[in-house]
């Protein structure tokens, strides 16, 4: 198992225990990304939040099939750069390029959704 897998299951365990200390708490979940575009502040408390700010490194990249695996954090522009280095680049790239993964896959626009759907596979 490489670092980066190592690390990135290390801060998924974490973030399964935080979850269930919410859920045995009966308390609300709030997720902390590290950055927002918009243009309301809010104030990071950690003990209301879970704290996914760090799930932003690009694991892996497999140029023989053609897939990556990243974390959800990692934008856009991160994982273009990534990507060229062996040659690829995704079919579709949205305009803004500080969508992160995650904000793609979950996405809130037609056009991004289909780009989930069409060259995202998503495993949970």
């Amino acid at each position: 198992m490489n670092i980066l897998l190592k690390q990135h299951s290390d801060s998924v365990e974490t973030i399964q225990k935080q979850v269930k200390t919410f859920y045995e708490r009966k308390t609300k979940i709030k997720v902390y990304h590290g950055t927002s575009n918009s243009t309301r502040s809010t104030k990071f408390e950690k003990d209301k939040y879970i704290d996914i700010s760090k799930l932003n490194q690009v694991i892996s990249v497999n140029s023989v099939e053609n897939f990556i695996l990243v974390e959800p954090n990692v934008s856009m522009d991160k994982l273009v750069q990534e990507t060229l280095k062996y040659g690829l680049i995704p079919p579709v790239v949205p305009e803004f390029p500080g969508i992160t993964i995650g904000g793609a896959v979950q996405g809130g626009q037609k056009r991004v959704v289909l780009l989930s759907m069409e060259w995202f596979t998503i495993v949970v």
